[in-house]
């Protein structure tokens, strides 16, 4: 069925209305990074960070806490940290920069940590919730990053079958149907002009991920098993650190048993897990979804270890040589 002249109409319109979305809100949070605020030192809304691979169901356990009345929720802020520092842009959507993704500690320079206060702490203040919940899946290749900014804080992190969540990054990059006027060169998930991946296999290949390797992914399937294994080897390095601030769990696990799982989160994060709230997460969820699609064919070393987290975490799918 072809779409009608007003579908047609929005198609075309919707690209210039997303540009306009975008410059707003990243003019705002610059304007915000810039202005010193009279209550900056003082005691901050703690704040809790949602991780895991892009894909891996982020995004709906975001939406069940965005309802909690004690939860301020941040959905994916790209604007808010290109304006706190702008090589977290690592798609490029608002600095032509030299953006990264794997981030620690030692990259917290002068000006990020007041500029965080003023741009992600400051908002989380206004709103006067308990909790700030911040949801950005790169995140979990900075975790070093964010505890320079944010120590002590609580890290919440999903894992999904890899093979789902890579056949499910290569429908999204494949279809590429997230258009914003004046970004001719945008994917939706590498970013304008591939610059996400780019600079992920730049940067996963310095700190040792599979630098022989990386150089001969060639489709948006494996450079996606990529970006899951780096995610999850970066998981990996953090977690004695972290220590009980950590609370681990599968997309499974969420999905099959979503009451106790919420309740559980609830209580690591220290907020209740009411009635109605538990309601709202049962009515959000579904069962998993499949991801059918093509096998995944992986480098030696990959393969490896990509059947051995899938295997640790109990996930049917294997990688193929």
């Amino acid at each position: 069925m072809s779409p009608s002249p007003v579908q047609r109409v929005l198609e075309t319109v919707k690209p210039y209305a997303r540009a306009v979305k975008f410059n707003w809100l990243y003019r705002r949070s610059v304007r915000r990074a810039k202005q010193a605020r009279s209550s900056e030192g003082s005691a901050a809304t703690p704040i809790a960070f949602f991780i895991g691979c892009g894909r891996s169901g982020t995004t709906i356990l975001g939406d069940v806490f965005a309802r909690h009345p004690q939860v301020h929720y941040l959905f994916e802020p790209y604007h808010s940290w290109a304006a706190i520092d702008p090589r977290t842009d690592m798609l490029r959507l608002y600095v032509n920069g030299d953006g990264e993704t794997l981030m620690d500690g030692d990259e917290v320079r002068d000006g990020v940590r007041a500029r965080f206060e003023r741009v992600i702490l400051a908002e989380g203040a206004a709103s006067g919730r308990s909790l700030i919940v911040e949801k950005t899946p790169i995140n979990t290749l900075r975790i070093g990053y964010l505890e320079a900014l944010a120590p002590g804080s609580n890290y919440l992190h999903i894992v999904r079958d890899g093979v789902d969540v890579c056949r499910s990054i290569n429908r999204l990059a494949t279809l590429n149907d997230y258009a914003i006027a004046g970004k001719p060169t945008l994917n939706k998930w590498w970013g304008i002009g591939g610059y996400k991946w780019q600079a992920l296999a730049r940067d996963g290949a310095k700190a040792g991920y599979y630098p022989d390797e990386v150089t001969t992914l060639t489709t948006h399937l494996e450079r996606g098993a990529y970006e899951w294994l780096v995610s999850l080897g970066e998981v990996d390095r953090h977690r004695a650190a972290l220590g009980g601030r950590l609370f681990e769990f599968t997309y499974d696990q969420f999905t099959r048993a979503p009451r106790q799982t919420l309740t559980d989160i609830a209580n690591h994060l220290g907020i209740d897990a009411g009635e109605d709230w538990l309601r709202a997460g049962d009515e959000a969820l579904d069962e998993a979804r499949r991801n059918k699609g093509e096998p995944l064919r992986l480098p030696l070393k990959m393969a490896t270890d990509f059947n051995r987290y899938q295997e640790r975490f109990g996930f049917e799918n294997r990688a193929e040589v």
